[in-house]
């Protein structure tokens, strides 16, 4: 399939300009919605939100706040260990405008992604220190290095008390291919306004 050579959006995180561009596309972090995933969201909950239909509010819990207020320690800690600068930023694949990501960090040549993780719950930073990314996540760090064309994306559990531990995950192109393929079907359906069926997207695994 097509490697993407991406289109920058020069956008600050968490501001109201970012959230605009988050809400014009796909992010990373909806991927595990699209590959059957998530615990918490339907594809129909999905559609909802991208059409303005949906009645949800977010919620901020401390498990967020407490990724949100930890990502810098947890990336700097990361470039210290890896003598890799990472730089937040944001950008659109130049294939489908509407497929984006929004990355903790990406390298100079934009050959790696960081993407980190500040678990409150030892019990899934253990996980990662056994050496398996959560089967959830799987699908933001595909969706990233879809839209990057980056080489290798560093998924990156931090705890304070325990330091880092990363895993290395390259692109598997044959799930990106089916995962573009279902934000394409997705697609469609918020352009069109008709609502999708759930049972078109089932479960997806490596």
């Amino acid at each position: 399939m097509q490697i993407n050579t991406p289109i920058e959006v020069k956008v600050e995180q968490s501001t109201p300009d970012w959230h605009v561009f988050r809400g014009l596309g796909f992010g990373a972090s909806e991927a595990n919605i699209l590959a059957g995933k998530s615990r918490w969201s339907t594809v129909t909950d999905l559609w909802e939100d991208k059409t303005g239909k949906s009645t949800k509010e977010f919620v901020m819990n401390d498990a967020i706040q407490h990724g949100i207020d930890t990502e810098p320690e947890a990336r700097r800690q990361f470039e210290i260990a890896t003598n890799i600068i990472m730089t937040p930023k944001c950008f659109i694949s130049r294939e489908y405008s509407f497929i984006r990501a929004s990355l903790d960090g990406i390298n100079e040549d934009h050959s790696i992604v960081l993407e980190i993780k500040c678990p409150s719950a030892l019990a899934i930073h253990m996980k990662t220190v056994r050496g398996t990314v959560p089967d959830y996540y799987y699908p933001q760090l595909q969706h990233q290095l879809y839209v990057t064309g980056s080489k290798l994306n560093c998924f990156w559990s931090y705890v304070d008390s325990m330091g880092g531990f990363m895993i290395e995950v390259k692109p598997n192109h044959n799930y990106i291919e089916e995962l573009v393929r279902r934000e394409k079907i997705l697609w469609e359906h918020i352009q069109n306004d008709t609502p999708p069926n759930n049972l078109d997207f089932p479960e997806m695994n490596p």
